[in-house]
């Protein structure tokens, strides 16, 4: 029967002892903490002194666990065409101490390498693959004074494919406020890409690829795959599109009066178009001067204005219909003598 690690056994052989331990010929010619095998069990040898009386020497053999080596099970993951991260190096557990210990493996992948005295597993995987094991043997060959000795770690490796993003051609919207546009980009993988925006003063996204118009300018968009067991991450790729200016709305021009004098004054005034730009009035044709909206008459005639809305940065500048401003010739102005003529009478 297989007995529990850790049973003692004390064995008093004085015929074959001598009264210098650890004593290399003291058992079976086995050196002191030696480990051996017999039937179902695996015995460490242990050279002491006792309190028995009568006896000089004893050895007392410990019953210990099979041999076995740790981490038993390490999960690694790696990505094609990169160095792998080293596996841990392997503890062996129960072997004997005295003799070489030497790492093995059968199913070690093309391209990695194993360390026979660590059991470290190193290299750059060259295809990607779902997990595998690879298993790892560590050995004590019998012979001498070594009893043979074996025990096994498992590996399991992933390996990750590479994976490349490409956008569409960029779109080439044309800015309207909170307006919209579309962007469009693959991976390799045929994952799901994730955008965001890379400035966030013109233009938003909530992770699709609908894009939100903040302003015109330059929107740069960042596409993001970020990989499964099967595929690494992707790396980031972007994207810039122009945001050209929008077109505002009309600009209304008016003169309030549109009907004046030699000399009168008009005031002119822009409604309509689209953002905050400056509007300038400027004259086109007739007798008039102009002071900021401010129309004087110079002579009879028809006088023609435009105005200029501004649209930077979003928008085109605007330019709005012609305003015509009549200007007539003054009323005939008529004065009387402060004391009235009387008929007849001498002025």
């Amino acid at each position: 029967a297989k007995l529990t690690a850790g049973t003692k056994f004390r064995l008093i052989n004085y015929s074959k002892l001598d009264n210098s331990p650890p004593n290399l010929g003291a058992f079976n010619g086995y050196p002191n903490n030696h480990i051996f095998s017999l039937g179902q069990n695996a015995y460490r040898i242990n050279y002491a002194d006792t309190a028995d009386a009568g006896y000089t020497n004893a050895i007392t053999l410990t019953v210990v666990d099979n041999p076995a080596l740790s981490p038993a099970v390490q999960q690694v993951a790696g990505i094609a065409g990169s160095p792998l991260t080293p596996t841990s190096a392997l503890t062996p557990l129960n072997f004997d101490t005295n003799c070489v210990l030497n790492y093995t493996s059968t199913t070690l992948p093309l391209n990695l390498n194993l360390d026979s005295n660590t059991g470290v597993i190193s290299g750059t995987p060259i295809a990607a693959q779902t997990a595998a094991n690879i298993t790892i043997i560590g050995t004590i060959p019998g012979g001498g004074l070594c009893t043979g000795q074996s025990a096994q770690a498992t590996v399991t490796l992933t390996v990750a494919a590479t994976q490349t993003i490409t956008f569409a051609a960029p779109p080439t919207p044309t800015f309207t406020p909170n307006g919209t546009f579309v962007v469009s980009a693959t991976a390799t993988s045929g994952g799901v890409v994730v955008y965001s925006s890379q400035t966030p003063a013109v233009c938003t996204t909530n992770g699709g690829s609908t894009i939100t118009m903040l302003g015109a300018d330059t929107c740069t968009i960042a596409a993001n795959q970020p990989g499964n067991a099967n595929w690494a991450p992707a790396p980031q790729v972007t994207q810039d599109i122009t945001i050209t200016p929008g077109t505002q709305a009309a600009l209304v021009l008016s003169a309030n009066p549109a009907s004046i004098a030699v000399s009168g004054t008009s005031l002119l005034q822009a409604t309509g178009g689209s953002g905050t730009g400056a509007v300038t009035y400027y004259p086109i044709t007739g007798p008039c001067s102009l002071s900021g909206a401010t129309l004087t008459g110079t002579g009879i005639g028809n006088c023609v204005f435009s105005a200029t809305k501004a649209g930077a940065p979003n928008y085109k500048d605007r330019t709005s219909n012609d305003a015509t401003v009549v200007v007539t010739a003054k009323p005939l102005t008529v004065s009387y003598p402060a004391n009235p003529l009387t008929i007849g009478m001498p002025a």
